[in-house]
């Protein structure tokens, strides 16, 4: 064996657990190094490494994947298959979707021989085991691989599928459940006859395998199948489970759904006792809106009910969903943001702001919380600064000024040398909107005579805008005065922020004889 095939072993076996993830992670690369007969022996030993962790275990497994390509013939490939049935011995579901990605690369890079000769024999063997796991990845991967393979070859293993929908062990079900979204989309199956599966897995009574069916039923497309999917939905939600209306909820939009089906749906969901299904109702309000199932009164009445929520999430998705609502339901979407705007998550309360800035109303809220910033928190001061950033993609410049620039200059006196920074952000940000004659007229001219002959800290805002300046030639005669401030601290800010093609300013500031100034003015003309 060569020293290549040793050392992989030995860093497998290392008691360094670093080392051993770190070797099974790049183990595919590795193996390309080796000889067709050491890689074979690898895949034998690997099996007997001890101390393996779970992530070492899943990177082993995802590097068998590549292996066919590398090695060829059936021996080699049943050797791997040996293989990665032994890392299905696991309840761990990330090791074993590994496995099964790996099996499905492996059947994708085979030929048809060795499909008929190994990788069916090995499906049934799987579909056979005591183990539960075993079972469970034989429909993932029959389902899953069944695209490569041809219909004489799919059907073949259709009574694996019809077998394990009666088994004894719900994990199997469940997955068999996951694994018909990809059978109906490999076209491979007789359709018919997956639907005769679907339906006992759609009666199965437990939650766990009717939770898995909704992507299925978005397959079922054609309209001969519509009473199909419209009773599987009903039987799903009829207990009202939350995990299984989540399911019906998040899938809705690719769903045949008939409008008694949708009311029953949405008499609910509003003021489902579970957060999880008010958050998946008020994600999908658009397209609730758009069915016409409910009327405007009634929607109305549900956005305002989501608004008063005391979930985070029902909050937030109500915030992303009302630009798609304010056209019909402008109202209870004013009234909503009036709440969302106050959240004292800033997750929330941002996503209020953005849908105000994107849409235009509820623009005179937003104003009334950054009239209210001189009392505010400082923190609250920063988010109330991209909130005035925001709004000037709604307001015109004229608007603009006369509603929220005052406030900028509130913030620009702001003790908290944060919120100063963020206001001069924002002001660059603002500036892509209006142009940099407002930058100068209304910014620039106003720091420099409030601030330029202030404390060091006046001074440092004054040159942070200065330098946000996109013409060096109105701002040239300030920061040539700032080249010899006598705080070293100041001269420093603008060595930091100077941009590149001020090349004057820092080549002043590269001989200042303060060595942090000098270095980072010779770091940017670099």
């Amino acid at each position: 064996m060569s020293s290549k095939y040793n050392s992989l072993l030995e860093s497998l076996r290392s008691q360094n657990p670093l080392e051993r993830n770190r070797t099974s992670s790049m183990l595919a690369d590795l193996l390309k190094d080796l000889q067709p007969n050491e890689v074979r022996d690898v895949l034998i030993q690997i099996k007997s490494i001890e101390r393996q962790s779970l992530e070492m275990q899943a990177q082993i497994c995802r590097a068998l994947g590549n292996l066919v390509p590398l090695v060829g013939g059936r021996d080699y490939i049943s050797k791997v298959l040996d293989t990665i049935e032994f890392y299905l011995e696991t309840d761990d579901d990330n090791i074993r979707e590994k496995c099964i990605a790996s099996i499905d690369q492996l059947v994708k890079s085979s030929n048809t021989e060795e499909i008929e000769k190994i990788f069916i024999p090995f499906f049934i063997k799987l579909s056979k085991d005591a183990f539960y796991g075993k079972r469970s990845a034989s429909a993932l991967i029959i389902c899953l691989a069944s695209k490569y393979l041809t219909e004489q070859e799919s059907n073949s293993l259709f009574p694996i599928l019809e077998t394990l929908v009666s088994d004894q062990s719900i994990e199997v079900r469940r997955d068999l459940a996951k694994a018909m979204y990809d059978a109906f989309n490999s076209h491979k199956f007789i359709v018919e006859k997956l639907i005769l599966i679907l339906s006992k897995l759609i009666n199965d009574q437990t939650v766990i395998v009717q939770k898995n069916i909704a992507p299925a039923l978005t397959c079922l497309t054609h309209e001969k199948y519509n009473d199909f999917v419209d009773d599987a939905i009903n039987i799903i939600v009829a207990n009202k489970k939350f995990e299984n209306v989540i399911s019906i909820l998040s899938n809705i939009e690719n769903l045949y759904i008939t409008k008694e089906t949708q009311q029953y749906l949405y008499s609910f969901i509003f003021t489902d006792e579970h957060p999880l299904v008010r958050a998946e109702s008020a994600k999908h309000l658009k397209f609730i809106a758009k069915s016409n199932v409910l009327s405007k009164e009634k929607l109305d009445e549900s956005i305002k009910l989501l608004a008063k929520d005391s979930d985070p999430q029902v909050l937030f998705e109500l915030a992303k969903s009302i630009p798609n609502l304010i056209e019909n339901h402008k109202e209870a979407c004013e009234f909503a943001l009036s709440i969302l705007t106050e959240s004292t998550d800033t997750r929330i309360s941002n996503q209020a702001y953005e849908a105000i800035a994107e849409t235009g109303v509820g623009i005179e809220i937003a104003i009334n919380r950054i009239s209210q910033i001189g009392n505010s928190h400082w923190r609250t001061m920063i988010s109330m600064c991209c909130v005035i950033g925001l709004m000037s993609k709604t307001l015109d410049v004229d608007s603009f000024n006369e509603k929220l620039l005052q406030y900028l200059y509130i913030l620009f006196e702001s003790k908290v040398w944060g919120v100063r920074s963020q206001a001069v952000d924002t002001v660059k940000d603002i500036m892509q909107v209006y142009g940099t004659d407002w930058f100068f007229t209304k910014i620039y001219d106003y720091v420099i005579e409030k601030f330029s002959k202030g404390n060091y800290l006046d001074r440092q805002l004054s040159v942070l805008v200065a330098c946000s300046s996109p013409d060096y030639s109105k701002v040239s005669g300030f920061l040539k005065q700032i080249t010899s401030d006598p705080t070293s601290n100041v001269r420093l800010m603008l060595a930091k922020e100077c941009p590149k093609q001020f090349t004057e300013i820092l080549d002043i500031l590269s001989h200042d004889s303060d060595q942090d100034v000098s270095y980072y003015a010779n770091q940017r003309k670099n």
